[in-house]
């Protein structure tokens, strides 16, 4: 992803259409929607390595930005932070208490993901979030 990036890979209008049987999307304003789609952009291009001409991105990739983007509008993210607390323990002894909260390595994901990633791979982009890239000197 380029810095500066301000366009998204599907207009709004497109997007409604691809949308068009999700109320949540379509109740949305215009500048939220295009806000959603432009970091559905960010997320795709932090996510996926893959090669397409993305001035003139092909319909796979306008609909994978489109579920990312309705993704958005219900959840208010697409870049989670990936820890959730799963279990809190209370310990109390007479006057001293003691509260330990546990965590894990549960990532939270957009809620179609499945979705994206299957249209993204008939593509031939590969999934690369959670990869690390080591570099050498």
């Amino acid at each position: 992803m380029a810095i500066g990036v301000t366009e998204s890979y599907v207009t709004v209008p497109e997007a409604d259409v691809y949308l068009k049987l999700n109320s949540a999307w379509l109740a949305t304003d215009y500048a939220v929607k295009q806000d959603a789609l432009l970091q559905a952009r960010y997320y795709i291009d932090a996510n996926y390595s893959c090669s397409f001409d993305q001035s003139s991105p092909p319909d796979e990739v306008k609909y994978a930005s489109s579920l990312l983007g309705a993704d958005y509008i219900s959840s208010g993210d697409l870049f989670y932070s990936n820890t959730q607390a799963i279990k809190m323990k209370r310990t109390k002894a007479g006057s001293v208490e003691t509260e330990k909260e546990f965590t894990g390595s549960s990532k939270q994901k957009p809620a179609s993901i499945g979705q994206v990633d299957a249209i993204m791979a008939s593509l031939g982009c590969t999934n690369t979030s959670g990869t690390v890239f080591l570099m050498r000197a």
